[in-house]
C-alpha cells in the first residue's frame, strides 16, 4: 500500500526534490546576486538601457531566474500534499513567482519615451529613448513604417526588415559630411579620383576637360580627361587647348567664335601667334622672331557697342591682359594660361583606360591600363594611381566617421545591403533605397509610438532658487484629450505625474522657460507587480507570525523546522 508522499521516493520524485532544494537554490542565488550587482552598476553608470543589454534582458540571466521559479515550483510541489501549516511556506514562493513573472513581463512590455512641447503646442506621438533601424514606405500620401528593430550601440549582424535583409556592420559616434562624386548622374560625364603623393590616400576627382573647363593641375602635369567617344590629339594638333576663359573665380574652356564667353559677350575672333609682338593696336606676328612667343589674342563684344581685347602668353602665364577696342563696358574677363607644358590625357572605354603623358619637348609615352583598379600610371618622374571612375559623375556629399569633437555628436549606422552597396545611415536621417520600384527609406533615431491621447501644454513655470539660474520647482498646465474626445486639464510636477489610459505622463525636464519636457511611460505588467508584493508581504506575515499557518518550517521555531523538510 502507497501513501500520497510516496512518489518523492521515484527517480523523478528525487530529481524534483533536488531541484526543489536548498543545495540548488543557494548557489543559483548567489550567482543572481552577483549578477544583480553588476547590472546596478551598470545601471548607474551607463543608464538603464546598457543594464539590460548586458544583464537583465541576456539569455543567461533568464536562464538563471527561470531555474529560480523552477525551485520554487519544485520546492512548492515536494509538500504536496499540503497541508494548513503550509500556508506561509506557499504563500511567500507564490509571491517570488509572481515577482518574477512580473518582473520579466515589464522588462520587456515596458515602453517609455518623451515628449517636448512649447507652451501653445500639442503632441499625440511620444519619441522612444531606445534607438531603432525603421525601414519606412514613403511611396503613399504619408510616410508608413514597415518594420523596425531596436538599434543599440552593441547591435551587429544580419537583420530583417519586411521585404529587406541587411547587415548592421558598425555604429560611428560621430560623423561629418564631405564633398565627393557619384556615378549616379542623369547626363554622361566622365571622372576619376586620382591619388598623388600631394593629394594623399583621398586623392582628387578630375572631371571631364570638355565639361568642366579644361585641364587640372597636379604635381608636376596638366591632366585632361576626355569623354567617352572624345580622340586624343597629338601634340601641337590643338595649341588653344592651354588657354580656359576666367569669369570671377570660374574657369571654363576657351570658346570658339561665336559662343558666349560670358552672359551677353560673344567671341568675335580668336587669333593664335606662334612669335607675338605687343603694339598699341594689338598683337602681330613677328616675322623674323629670336625665340618662339606663342601667345593668343580674343576680341569680345556686347552686342551693344563695347569690343574688348584679351591677350595672354604661353611663356608668361601671370601676364593676362584686357583692353577696349572700343565702348565703355566691362566684360571682367580674363584668359588664363595652363601652367606648365607635361600633359597627360586619360581616355578610353571604362574598362580599358588609355594613358598619353606628354612632356615638355613634345614626346609622347602611351600606356593601357585594364582590369580591377585600382591602375597605376608612371608619367615622366611622377606616379599617380587612379583608384575610382565615373561614368555618370556629379557632385554630391557623404557622411565619412569622424571622431567625436562637440557636445552634440551625431552618431550614424552602417548597414550593408544584400548588393554589397554600404550605406551609412546617420541619427534622425532617412536614406533611400530601391525595391522593386517602391519608394523605401531606412530611417536611424529614435522609434515612435502613438499615444492613446494628446497633450497640450498651456503653461510652463519654473521656480530658481534666490540668486541663481539653478531651477527649484517646475510645473505645467496641460490638458490631455483622449481618442474619444474627452478633455481633461491637470498640473503635472516633478512628483505628481497625470496618469491617463493607462499611461503615466512625467514632467522630467525643460528647455529656456517655455518648453517642457514629459516623460510617457506605460507598464502593463505593474498591477501583476504589486499583486506579487502583497502575496510576498502576506506570506512572510504568516511565516513568521501565523501559527499554525506556518509550523515547522525553515527559519520558525518549532518541531521539525530543517532545510528539506518533509511533510
Amino acid at each position: 500500500m502507497t501513501g500520497p508522499g510516496d512518489w518523492r521516493h521515484t527517480r523523478w520524485g528525487a530529481a524534483v526534490r533536488f531541484v526543489g532544494s536548498l543545495r540548488l537554490a543557494i548557489p543559483v542565488m548567489a550567482l543572481v546576486v552577483i549578477a544583480m550587482i553588476a547590472g546596478a552598476t551598470l545601471d548607474a553608470t551607463f543608464g538603464g538601457d546598457a543594464a539590460a543589454r548586458f544583464v537583465y534582458a541576456t539569455g543567461w540571466f533568464i536562464g538563471l531566474m527561470g531555474v529560480i521559479a523552477l525551485s520554487l515550483i519544485a520546492s512548492v510541489a515536494t509538500r504536496y500534499p499540503w497541508k494548513q501549516r503550509h500556508t506561509g511556506f506557499i504563500t511567500v514562493h507564490a509571491g517570488l513567482l509572481i515577482l518574477i513573472v512580473g518582473g520579466f513581463w515589464s522588462l520587456f512590455a515596458r515602453v517609455e519615451g518623451r515628449v517636448i512641447l512649447r507652451e501653445g503646442d500639442s503632441a499625440g506621438v511620444a519619441e522612444l529613448y531606445a534607438p531603432r533601424l525603421e525601414l519606412l514606405d514613403a511611396g503613399g500620401s504619408a510616410v508608413r513604417p514597415v518594420s523596425s528593430v531596436r538599434a543599440g550601440d552593441d547591435r551587429r549582424g544580419r537583420v530583417r526588415l519586411g521585404p529587406l535583409t541587411l547587415t548592421i556592420l558598425d555604429r560611428w559616434p560621430d560623423t561629418r559630411e564631405e564633398a565627393t562624386i557619384a556615378d549616379d548622374g542623369d547626363e554622361p560625364l566622365r571622372a576619376f579620383r586620382v591619388v598623388t603623393t600631394s593629394t594623399g590616400d583621398s586623392g582628387r576627382w578630375i572631371a571631364q576637360a570638355s565639361r568642366t573647363g579644361g585641364p587640372v593641375r597636379l604635381d608636376s602635369f596638366n591632366i585632361v580627361v576626355l569623354g567617352e567617344g572624345e580622340a586624343w590629339s597629338a601634340p601641337g594638333s590643338d595649341p588653344l587647348s592651354i588657354y580656359r576663359i576666367v569669369d570671377g573665380g570660374q574657369r571654363a574652356a576657351l570658346p570658339d567664335v561665336g559662343e558666349e564667353a560670358a552672359p551677353g559677350w560673344r567671341v568675335l575672333a580668336i587669333h593664335h601667334f606662334a612669335a607675338a609682338i605687343a603694339t598699341g593696336e594689338g598683337l602681330v606676328e613677328d616675322d623674323n622672331p629670336a625665340a618662339p612667343n606663342p601667345a593668343i589674342e580674343v576680341l569680345l563684344s556686347d552686342g551693344a557697342g563695347t569690343v574688348e581685347r584679351l591677350t595672354a602668353f604661353e611663356r608668361f602665364p601671370g601676364m593676362s591682359m584686357r583692353r577696349r577696342a572700343q565702348g565703355e563696358a566691362d566684360s571682367g574677363l580674363q584668359i588664363e594660361v595652363v601652367s606648365g607644358a607635361e600633359k597627360l590625357t586619360l581616355f578610353g572605354q571604362p574598362g580599358a583606360l588609355r594613358a598619353v603623358y606628354t612632356d615638355a619637348a613634345g614626346n609622347v609615352q602611351r600606356s593601357e591600363h585594364g582590369g580591377a583598379l585600382p591602375w597605376t600610371i608612371r608619367a615622366g618622374g611622377d606616379e599617380l594611381t587612379i583608384v575610382e571612375q565615373a561614368t555618370h559623375a556629379h557632385a554630391t556629399t557623404r557622411f565619412v566617421a569622424a571622431p567625436v569633437t562637440s557636445d552634440k555628436p551625431r552618431p550614424a549606422l552602417l548597414v550593408q545591403m544584400e548588393d554589397g552597396r554600404q550605406l551609412p545611415i546617420p541619427w534622425k536621417s532617412a536614406v533611400p533605397v530601391g525595391l522593386d520600384g517602391r519608394l523605401l527609406r531606412l530611417r536611424y533615431g529614435p522609434g515612435s509610438v502613438s499615444l492613446p491621447f494628446a497633450i497640450r501644454l498651456d503653461d510652463f513655470r519654473r521656480t530658481d532658487y534666490p540668486g541663481t539660474t539653478m531651477a527649484m520647482s517646475y510645473a505645467s498646465d496641460v490638458v490631455a484629450t483622449s481618442d474619444s474626445g474627452d478633455e481633461r486639464r491637470a498640473t503635472i510636477t516633478l512628483n505628481r505625474p497625470l496618469s491617463i489610459a493607462g499611461w503615466k505622463v512625467y514632467q522630467s525636464g525643460f528647455e529656456g522657460d517655455t518648453v517642457a519636457v514629459f516623460t510617457v511611460a506605460r507598464d502593463p505588467a505593474m498591477p501583476l507587480v504589486y499583486a506579487g508584493c502583497v502575496v510576498l508581504i502576506v506570506g512572510i506575515v504568516l511565516t513568521f507570525y501565523g501559527g499554525k499557518f506556518s509550523r515547522g518550517h525553515p527559519g520558525v521555531s518549532g518541531a521539525g523546522a530543517t532545510g528539506d523538510e518533509t511533510p
